[in-house]
């Protein structure tokens, strides 16, 4: 009896010990891995934290990212990233919650990568994608691959970041996760003539279409216009440019990859001149009285032609008659027509007078380019 019971309690010891050992391993339960991020965003500044897949930043208003933090929690590990910042490029790697990207300096982060190293690296692949401007959310990338877009100009809004257990499966389709543009390889501007005569000149009041080329065609680079003095010269950002004020500015092309092309423009005043004074006083063709186109230019809405009257005759000429004065453009339109009737002359042998003929609300013309003035009428002079 006493050796039967013996062995009874040694059993019954050995299943206490079991089942303590059980009871003490179940109680060890970690913490499950996770991801947390918060963005720096336009206008609104550090965003609340988000974590496992969760939004951070905005869709549909407009707001680029500028920066980022984020960090690992339930595994031991690093999580590094970069951003690429518009003019900066890559920024420098940083890790573990440390700021990435720019902020206060109102620039956009256009791609990121993340990637995971250590224990982190071994057991996860961490996936993220980002919301970018004229595209929306795009594919899901993983383990440093950039998510963006490079070459284009498109600023990130949002990112959700996630971490999946080694070799699972994506949080969705990994498709055109980052998108590259097509940089400017060429760049040029082609010269016009201006009369036939000036290379690349303008009047001034007047608008001229660039002649830009640059290739490949099909170049997500975007295109800029500048000019180096708009006291001179404006340029639209579709390339036309406008004279503003007499004198030389320089265009500038440009594209966003770098590729540029320069234009020097003149701008001239609108105004037709005719034979110089020198020829009129020359009088070497002259055999009656007549006149002789100096000028013509706009006064504000006005355009006014100054001509002098010439008397080679005999006698001294007292008076013009019937005068009339028309005006047509290079192209064949008659722009202004007055009759001024009778005039005072008054005009001694061999001598010139001056006069000024206004024609009021004239619709702009490029008059620099040619006018045919014709005045005609009659005089009546003193023996």
């Amino acid at each position: 009896m006493k050796k039967v019971t013996k062995k009874v309690i040694v059993f019954v010891l050995a299943l206490a010990f079991v089942f303590g050992t059980i009871v003490v391993n179940t109680g060890e339960v970690q913490a499950a891995a996770g991801v947390s991020y918060r963005t720096y965003v336009q206008s609104y500044g550090w965003q609340s934290w988000a974590k496992n897949g969760a939004k951070s930043g905005t869709s549909g208003e407009a707001k680029r990212l500028e920066g980022i933090q984020i960090k690992l929690s339930g595994v031991a590990g690093d999580i590094s990233y970069r951003t690429y910042v518009q003019t900066y490029g890559w920024r420098p790697w940083t890790k573990n919650g440390a700021f990435n990207g720019t902020k206060g300096e109102g620039k956009r982060i256009e791609a990121i990568q993340i990637k995971l190293s250590g224990n982190a690296l071994k057991e996860y692949d961490v996936y993220y994608r980002v919301y970018a401007q004229g595209y929306g959310w795009l594919g899901w990338a993983k383990n440093g691959a950039s998510a963006g877009t490079s070459g284009m100009c498109k600023r990130l809004e949002a990112i959700q970041i996630k971490l999946v257990k080694k070799g699972g499966k994506a949080p969705g389709s990994t498709a055109n996760a980052f998108k590259k543009g097509i940089p400017v390889a060429s760049i040029s501007m082609a010269d016009w003539k201006y009369n036939d005569l000036f290379n690349n000149t303008i009047t001034k009041g007047y608008s001229k279409q660039l002649d830009v080329t640059y290739a490949p065609s099909n170049t997500t680079d975007k295109i800029t216009y500048s000019s180096s003095n708009t006291a001179v010269a404006t340029v639209s950002q579709t390339g036309l440019v406008t004279g503003v004020g007499s004198g030389i500015a320089t265009i500038t092309v440009k594209s966003t990859s770098g590729k540029k092309a320069t234009k020097m423009i003149m701008i001239l005043d609108n105004i037709y001149y005719g034979p110089a004074t020198d020829d009129i006083n020359d009088y070497s063709e002259v055999t009656d009285a007549g006149f002789a186109i100096d000028r013509a230019y706009y006064s504000g809405s006005n355009l006014v032609v100054e001509a002098y009257l010439y008397n080679k005759t005999t006698h001294r000429v007292v008076d013009l008659r019937d005068v009339n004065v028309s005006m047509i453009d290079s192209t064949g339109a008659v722009i202004a027509a007055k009759y001024y009737g009778t005039m005072s002359a008054d005009l001694a042998v061999n001598s010139l007078k001056l006069y000024t003929f206004t024609f009021e609300n004239v619709p702009p013309r490029d008059i620099a380019k040619g006018l045919e003035i014709t005045i005609t009428g009659s005089y009546s002079y003193f023996y």
